[in-house]
């Protein structure tokens, strides 16, 4: 399915051609959805809301595993406990930046008052026990996630490999279906009556006049729009759809919905002839401060507050109100017939909203890592070579990454603290980067400078200053990096300019980039692909052949080879008439023609989104929302056992 960034973006474009449509039933239709924006956006979302049910209370940090249901919540919460709190990433590195601000400011204007001031204590703003304690709290950070004496890193590596591998996948001969209440929330909205749950909130909301449900109901219907016209898009560019690929499919996303928010969010739209954009990629908007999470926000909220709740394992404040929460709940038992996943509650979507809020506002607010920092300005002095190549991501000469460049040890007045959080800084940046040892390494080094002389040499601490901060900014930069290739963060808008990325210090391992991951592949023979492996080094690499291999019989993914906008608004290359999601077909999929065995292509989901709110008294088609084995497939399940090389369904009853 499309990405959330992608979803809001088909709300905006359909909403605005119901407004001009000259309808009075589409218009109003558009004001429902302009006077509700929270609960429309939240509408949008689709499905995606489903990753994190449940997700309140957060899980016991004593067994996190056996307490949380959900794997992908858990996935977050783990990240978040790692970034939040105190001591946390997000507040440390605050604090760490706040300290070198000071410290430039002092070396700028060659402070020697402030600078002893800091020494005797006298300083209200920074004193020594505040940096030591920086220090301190840092250096617990990276051991905490040493994988050889914490599960943290290896159970966020399991639960992506293991763990979030659907149930649908699960089928053996002695249990060819997984029952419903087995099923993920989120594999289940997708796969089972997916037309009926529209159908069921349009009712729910009719009968209890609701207009927050009706918002809601006008954005899911904009959601399954675009899934159903944008999934098989989505599958051609991964290989494979979400059942096979879990981990590869949010990876691609994450590039498609950059490229989505690029394209549409500047004035006017930009050209793409052949693979050449105009404006080039560099100079497209960047989601990293869209601030995504403001579209979906009932109520201020406080992402320092919201971490530290998940660190502590307590429940998040309520935001959701429970009657819109029990009114959803009613549409989903209308729509759906036991057995349940067990999971979906109205007393859930609260904790699962929350959490939906917090991965928008990490990925979208640029609170976190910033939004494409720039290097930091070199100050007059003299300070030597260009310090670029200072980057922990970047190999050194006698291999492992780049260590921060020693200390002099002539510098005078520095205090023996202020040295040891500059190199317990970089520390923690080289144990992100994979360089457990080298971290371990500079943090011994910083506990090693505790005899810093007293002789001020303004010039020198300008530079080792500098030096730092240039370093601190090439980790910061290639954490980004390592998280948008991880598949937990959005790449950049000039990242889409280049086909791969080499990440040097995991020996030059190649990452997909750039136009392999936000254009469609035409048909090939190359889908649906069989399971990934688990392996954190191939979920990045598109399928073969021969790893995975292919599932038989081979179906259709994709007709075009096109960027994201065909799919999404492209009336001239992709109208309406090429298919209409309102109408069903047989079983497996639905024809081209009477006596064609090719499933048709889908109008665009703008189109689409439109004709939907033209027809809402006919039913909604149930159509599997993933395109799992390929374009136009109603909802099925499997036929006896799961065979890759002989697949068998029957229609989903």
């Amino acid at each position: 399915m499309p990405g959330i960034a992608t979803q809001f973006q088909i709300l905006d474009l359909t909403r605005h051609r119901l407004e001009v449509s000259g309808d009075p039933a589409l218009m109003q239709i558009a004001q429902v959805i302009k006077d509700n924006p929270v609960y429309a956006n939240l509408g949008a979302a689709g499905p995606a809301w489903a990753d994190f049910i449940p997700s309140d209370p957060p899980p016991d940090p004593k067994d996190p595993i056996k307490s949380d249901p959900n794997p992908y919540s858990l996935l977050w919460k783990m990240i978040f406990g790692i970034i939040g709190g105190d001591p946390g990433f997000f507040s440390v590195l605050e604090r760490i930046r706040d300290i070198l601000d000071k410290l430039d400011k002092i070396a700028h204007d060659e402070d020697c008052d402030k600078l002893k001031a800091i020494q005797d204590g006298t300083d209200p703003t920074l004193k020594l026990d505040d940096i030591q304690t920086e220090a301190t709290k840092l250096s617990q950070l990276v051991s905490a996630l040493d994988p050889l004496s914490s599960p943290t890193i290896p159970t966020i590596a399991g639960l992506i490999t293991d763990r979030l591998k659907p149930n649908v996948n699960t089928a053996s001969p002695i249990d060819p279906v997984p029952a419903g209440d087995t099923w993920q929330p989120r594999d289940f909205l997708h796969w089972k009556r997916s037309g009926a749950f529209v159908r069921a909130l349009l009712g729910v909301a009719a009968k209890s006049k609701d207009q927050r449900l009706l918002a809601y109901a006008y954005g899911y219907i904009v959601s399954y729009s675009g899934n159903v016209c944008g999934s098989s898009f989505i599958n051609s560019v991964v290989g494979g759809p979400a059942r096979t690929q879990w981990w590869r499919q949010r990876f691609a996303k994450n590039f498609v919905d950059a490229w989505v928010y690029g394209f549409y969010n500047q004035s006017p739209r930009p050209t793409v002839m052949g693979d050449i954009p105009v404006p080039p990629y560099p100079t497209w908007p960047s989601l990293c401060q869209a601030n995504l999470q403001q579209r979906i926000e009932l109520a201020a909220m406080d992402p320092v507050n919201l971490m530290e709740l998940v660190k502590t394992a307590k429940p998040f404040p309520k935001l959701l109100p429970d009657d819109f929460a029990q009114l959803w709940f009613d549409s989903f038992q209308a729509a759906y017939a036991s057995p349940l996943p067990p999971n979906i509650k109205p007393e859930a979507l609260n904790g699962a909203y929350v959490m939906l809020w917090m991965v928008l506002w990490f990925q979208t607010s640029g609170a976190v890592l910033g939004c494409d920092p720039q290097p930091p300005m070199r100050p007059p002095d003299d300070c030597g070579d260009d310090p670029s190549s200072l980057d922990p991501f970047t190999p050194a000469p006698g291999g492992g990454p780049t260590p921060p460049p020693a200390m002099d040890t002539d510098l005078k007045d520095t205090t023996a603290e202020v040295c040891g959080i500059i190199l317990a800084i970089l520390g923690g940046l080289l144990f992100l980067a994979g360089a457990g040892a080298a971290g371990a390494g500079a943090i011994a080094g910083a506990i090693a400078l505790l005899d810093c002389s007293s002789i001020v040499e303004w010039e020198k601490l300008r530079c080792e200053l500098y030096w730092y901060r240039m370093y601190l900014y090439n980790g910061v930069k290639g954490l980004h990096k390592l998280l948008s290739l991880a598949g937990f963060d959005y790449p950049y808008s000039s990242a889409l300019a280049e086909d791969q990325e080499v990440l040097q210090l995991l020996g030059n391992h190649t990452f997909e980039s750039g136009k392999n991951l936000v254009k469609s592949r035409v048909q090939d023979g190359d889908f649906p692909s069989k399971p990934w492996d688990g392996s954190l080094d191939t979920f990045n690499q598109r399928p073969t052949a021969t790893k995975p291999g292919f599932e038989t019989p081979r179906t259709i993914a994709c007709y075009n080879e096109v960027y994201p906008d065909f799919f999404i608004d492209d009336d001239a290359g992709n109208p309406l008439l090429n298919g209409d999601v309102k109408t069903a077909g047989g079983f497996p999929f639905r024809p081209k023609a009477a006596a064609a065995n090719l499933p048709i292509q889908f109008g665009n989901a703008v189109a689409n989104a439109v004709d939907l709110f033209a027809n809402l008294t006919k039913a909604f088609p149930n159509w599997n929302l993933d395109a799992d084995r390929g374009l136009a497939y109603m909802t099925w399940q499997f036929k006896g056992f799961y065979n890759p090389d002989s697949v068998q369904i029957q229609p989903d009853p």
